[in-house]
């Protein structure tokens, strides 16, 4: 047989530099299991952190929460338009190329956890995205839900 099979999680590498304020632990990847054009990882958010604001160029991400409750901050530079939804556990989502985004994790008690696959990179590097500065327009978006991100978070 190939490389087709199950992870043995026993042996996958955690890692806090793929998103910003978030342990990763990747599941496929070109290193953990030879893939080609997908990086696959299991994030789990601390009590009241967030990532950072980021875009991933050329990379897709579909998104499935697991536990906990996130505001998903997405938006797009293009239109200057960003928007606050508030997720629980089962909710899923889809990042576009290019498109602004972040969670912040809204207890101060509980974990998220969030099922993240990159479609378009295999590699640490290629999922790691493109930080940013807020965008003057997201400030006030922000600021309905009091959200306030600290810089530096933890990489």
């Amino acid at each position: 047989m190939g490389v087709t099979g199950v992870i043995d999680r026993t042996t996958t590498i955690k890692d806090r530099s793929v998103e910003r304020g978030m342990e990763c632990e990747i599941i496929a990847s070109e290193q953990q299991c030879g893939s080609k054009s997908l990086f696959y990882v299991v994030g789990v958010l601390d009590p009241g952190q967030h990532t950072g604001i980021h875009v991933h160029d050329d990379v897709e991400i579909a998104w499935f929460m697991l536990e906990g409750s996130t505001f998903c901050v997405m938006g797009s530079f293009d239109e200057d338009d960003f928007v606050i939804e508030e997720c629980e556990a089962n909710s899923a989502g889809y990042v576009a190329p290019g498109e602004l985004h972040l969670h912040v994790n809204r207890s101060e008690s509980d974990k998220a956890v969030i099922l993240m696959a990159y479609v378009g990179t295999n590699t640490v590097e290629g999922a790691r995205g493109r930080e940013l500065e807020v965008p003057a327009a997201l400030q006030g978006v922000l600021a309905t839900k009091s959200i306030e991100l600290s810089y530096p978070a933890t990489r």
